[in-house]
């Protein structure tokens, strides 16, 4: 036959951006979230009442699996459904899954000064010894956020990948089933809406800050470099996240999950969606010691961290767990310099605030 016509053969369109409901990537981003309750204010009510509900037994199996091997439980691709997923784990290779996890850590750069033979070790000495395997940890996460009662039990799975699939696979399943799948039937029309009201704008004309900042309310500088790492950005609506995006990274999508929300510009109205954004705002308000910050910043127009924490005769974490909530929920500027963070009202949230109420109620 005669060769097609060249002009009818169209490259697809190339698009950056989309808005997905993704259940996986959602499913998972909660399940993170009930071994973060104690530390993170502003979630959503679900994840703090689970996460107290969660038997002891439970939650610690739960942050070993969710935390001490995270890098082999999120998936690189999308799923159609959770159990598409669960089904996935149950047939991959464990060795593939043990992998995944360390190929990740062996990517991150080592710190300055760290030993010649652990700069790039193979996956053999990396599970050498309990010893070498917290040795690489710490050569390459902040001590803050390595918990030897989390990583040796850990280091022991990565030492049996059939035994740790089979771990991973029975606790995703019975989290799934016992506390996710009905909380995520009631909360998927919130989802879907939040979904279809983004759609309805062109991110495609956006650069990444602009589309960032669109669909998630924030930006982060250090976003800009891990933005241009991926091909493709997927913007995941979470009912339970409250305040806080978190992202997820493919090989060459990333996911970037963020609260179920109105798109500014979208006509405002007492639906579920302004409600549940309004209702991140004034949670980050309705407690004492935050109302304190905010005075204090604005008697002082700026201050940083260290400044802020005698003032407030507290300690060091509590004051950051409050700091953290009101710059991710918008009513302050968080900045990075000598002293450390320094912090700045925002002023055009607080005006945020006071016109979502009046659409609401007046």
């Amino acid at each position: 036959m005669p060769a097609p016509v060249r002009d009818l053969i169209l490259t697809p369109e190339e698009v950056r951006f989309r808005i997905s409901a993704e259940p996986v990537f959602n499913a998972l981003q909660s399940m993170v979230l009930l071994s973060m309750a104690e530390e993170l204010s502003g979630l959503d009510d679900w994840i703090v009442q689970t996460a107290r509900d969660l038997p002891e037994e439970v939650m610690q199996k739960h942050i070993l699996i969710l935390f001490g091997l995270h890098y082999a439980v999120i998936p690189k691709r999308s799923f159609d459904d959770f159990e598409a997923y669960l089904k996935h784990l149950r047939t991959v290779n464990p060795r593939d899954l043990r992998d995944q996890l360390l190929d990740m850590y062996l990517s991150i750069p080592p710190r300055e000064g760290t030993a010649d033979e652990l700069i790039a070790p193979s996956k053999e000495t990396v599970l050498k010894d309990v010893q070498t395997f917290l040795t690489v940890l710490r050569s390459r996460f902040d001590d803050e956020v390595i918990d030897e009662k989390v990583e040796r039990p850990a280091f022991e799975l990565l030492r049996n990948p059939e035994q740790m699939r089979s771990e991973i696979v029975d606790h995703l399943s019975m989290m799934w089933k016992d506390y996710l799948e009905d909380e995520f039937q009631r909360r998927q029309p919130m989802i879907d809406e939040t979904v279809a009201a983004f759609n309805k704008f062109d991110l495609q004309t956006m650069n990444d800050e602009e589309a960032v900042r669109f669909v998630t309310g924030q930006w982060n500088e250090k976003m800009s470099d891990y933005l241009s790492k991926h091909e493709q950005i997927v913007f995941v609506p979470s009912p339970h996240t409250g305040p806080y995006s978190r992202t997820y990274s493919g090989d060459d999508t990333l996911w970037v999950i963020f609260n179920c929300r109105l798109p500014e510009g979208a006509p405002q109205s007492a639906s579920r969606l302004s409600r549940a954004e309004l209702l991140v705002w004034l949670s980050a308000l309705a407690d004492d010691t935050r109302l304190q910050i905010l005075a204090l910043l604005k008697e002082h127009d700026e201050l940083c961290a260290q400044d802020i924490i005698p003032m407030l005769e507290t300690s060091q974490s509590t004051a950051s767990r409050h700091l953290r909530q009101l710059t991710a929920s918008g009513y302050i500027h968080e900045q990075r310099k000598e002293a450390g963070k320094c912090y700045r009202l925002n002023a055009e949230r607080f005006q945020d605030t006071i016109n979502a109420l009046e659409t609401l109620l007046v």
